[in-house]
């Protein structure tokens, strides 16, 4: 839920149309860049050894053969371990015939190996759910009222509103394929939202998303917005989307592993892979916290195994007609869902060809060598996972790992999804242990490349014994306070201090920090602007570490009068990766709630 993603993310994100989208470049990705030149721990090394040996004393089912399966083991070990990944979960369905399986471990503390059954976010895979269920209730209305081109307001409401009026515009079929021009906002998968915020007062308060650009014009990825459809469909269908998804897809599906997080299992459950991002060369566990998914659940909060996600490869392939014969969704409406609605036009770096042309309803198009694909990816943090569907060729491929949450972690899904593409569709690979570990090591040195240059800092960090940062800033009281906004929530700036100097601690619902200064701002009393990053500490410090070279958040004071004792009016602050230049405005004495 691509936070964008993050290359750890977010998110699902969008680390947008970006993170999903540009999958082999570096800017695409939304989460940080860390430091890859350590080796491979003798921990790792024997998690993977033990995991692997036991997840192959079973016989391969038929969609692969033993030598293909023996290859793929060989295949996938030597990636895990040079993108550095604890768990990965495998699926390939070809000509109605099945293969699944687990590497590597659910828990780096506990060490069980993963299996077919163990479950990991799919982050935003979790869409092309919520259009597939949104397709099932616009079939079962007893008169067609509702269309995919029907406005929001329509469904949701006269009180549902948008900035600028856009209720009166924006259709089911615009929030779906992303065209509704709204602001991203991917920073909240990170922060979360204001506690006590009802999924009524989240959609009242949509009026205050500011927008990005026009209305219709291309695709700007949104989780919040997209969340929308499974209120539609609880609307139609008078349950709530969670209830909904259940009965209408997963259980005739058979997908009974399959849950929601944090409202059906926590990622520290024993059946859940449990996340992990890499920090400083170390895999940290990620904070269980950071996986409340309220606001966006329809938009990537739904975790399953590589077992059920045959299911649903199945039914894809199917066009609507679950693995055991029963129809949930009429062809038409699965064609629809998987058209592309909004153009878009890349090409991928790799030997062979490889094309993204479109955005569906939570799908992109386009081709592989030359034969039809459908696609998406998803990241929450440490989780990233891909799916492919070749529908004229009854393949598809499912990838899934629990960390490092980078863009190296990302290449290492693609060369795997890439491997086991081109086996399904009855080629010899083009990529290998070397190609593979290549890409891996070329993203970390682009990200480096092409984050953002670091801004010089007004004085050395000082670390006291807990390693907060404490910088002198002068007049601190001129900055401290709350500000707020209708959508995003409040900011806190306090004073805090050492036996040396005062600084600035940084509040922002679940992201917290301190303030770090940049340039030398006693010579700028009267400026009207000033400017500071963020050193994030707690759950998501991952954030400053990882993009420690790359990347890292600026916020900024604004005052309309200037002087050295006026109270800055006005808090700007962009995320934490470089390709989002969304920056989120504040306003000093904004409460969220009143």
């Amino acid at each position: 839920m691509e936070p964008r993603g993050t290359k750890t993310a977010a998110v699902w994100s969008h680390k947008t149309l970006l993170v999903f989208l540009l999958m082999y470049t570096s800017s695409t990705l939304a989460f940080g860049q860390l430091d890859y030149t350590q080796p491979t721990t003798d921990k790792m090394e024997h998690t993977r050894n033990t995991a692997l040996t036991k997840n192959r004393r079973q016989p391969a089912p038929p969609a692969l053969s033993k030598r293909e399966v023996l290859a793929a083991d060989h295949f996938f070990d030597h990636v895990m371990k040079c993108g550095r990944v604890p768990g990965m979960s495998v699926a390939v369905v070809k000509d109605g015939k099945t293969w699944t399986r687990g590497y590597g471990v659910k828990d780096l503390t506990t060490m069980e190996p993963v299996d077919s059954s163990t479950l990991f976010a799919i982050g935003s895979l979790t869409k092309a759910f919520t259009s597939a269920l949104l397709g099932v209730a616009l079939e079962k209305q007893d008169v067609q009222k509702v269309t995919w081109q029907t406005l929001l307001q329509d469904v949701l409401g006269d009180d549902f509103k948008l900035v600028y009026s856009l209720e009166k515009l924006v259709k089911i079929g615009d929030v779906l394929s992303h065209r509704t021009g709204l602001m991203a906002a991917d920073i909240l998968v990170a922060a979360g939202f204001p506690s006590g915020l009802d999924r009524g007062e989240f959609i009242r308060r949509l009026r205050y998303l500011p927008d990005w650009g026009p209305y219709g014009y291309g695709l700007h990825y949104n989780n919040w917005v997209y969340s929308l459809a499974g209120d539609v469909t609880s609307k139609l269908l008078e349950q709530p989307w969670k209830v909904l998804l259940k009965d209408y897809l997963l259980d005739p599906l058979g997908m009974h592993e399959a849950k929601v997080v944090w409202h059906d299992v926590n990622v520290t459950s024993p059946k859940m892979a449990r996340p992990y991002q890499e920090i400083l060369g170390v895999l940290e566990a990620l904070d269980e916290s950071l996986f409340n998914a309220d606001q966006a659940e329809a938009s990537g909060a739904l975790a399953t195994s590589a077992d059920d996600m045959t299911r649903w490869m199945q039914f894809l392939l199917n066009k609507g007609v679950s693995a055991g014969g029963q129809r949930i969704l009429d062809p038409k409406t699965l064609a629809t869902i998987m058209t592309s609605h909004v153009s878009l036009t890349h090409t991928f770096d790799v030997p062979v060809e490889d094309v993204v042309k479109g955005y569906g309803f939570g799908w992109y198009t386009g081709s592989y060598r030359g034969k039809r694909k459908v696609l998406h990816t998803g990241e929450w943090f440490g989780y990233q996972a891909s799916l492919q569907l070749f529908p004229d060729h009854h393949a598809a491929v499912y990838v899934a790992e629990s960390g490092p949450g980078t863009a190296a972690g990302f290449d290492a899904i693609n060369s795997i999804s890439y491997y086991l593409a081109d086996i399904a569709l009855g080629y010899s690979p083009w990529v290998n242990e070397t190609v593979a570990c290549s890409l891996v090591e070329e993203a970390r040195k682009a990200n480096e490349r092409e984050g953002k240059p670091k801004p010089e800092l007004s004085n050395e960090e000082l670390g006291d014994a807990s390693d907060e940062f404490i910088v002198p800033v002068e007049n601190a009281q001129r900055y401290t306070g709350t500000f707020g906004h209708p959508f995003f929530g409040e900011v806190e700036i306090a004073e805090t201090a050492n036996d040396l100097h005062t600084g600035l601690l940084f509040r922002f619902q679940r992201l917290e920090g301190f303030l770090l200064p940049v340039g030398d701002q006693r010579d700028l009393a009267d400026l009207k602007t000033i400017d500071f990053i963020v050193q994030y500490t707690g759950k998501t410090e991952f954030y400053s570490y990882e993009f420690e070279t790359a990347e890292y958040s600026e916020l900024s004071f604004v005052t309309s009068r200037g002087g050295s004792d006026d109270k800055y009016d006005t808090l700007v602050l962009s995320a934490p990766w470089p390709q989002d230049d969304e920056k989120l405005t504040f306003e000093r004495n904004v409460k969220y709630f009143d």
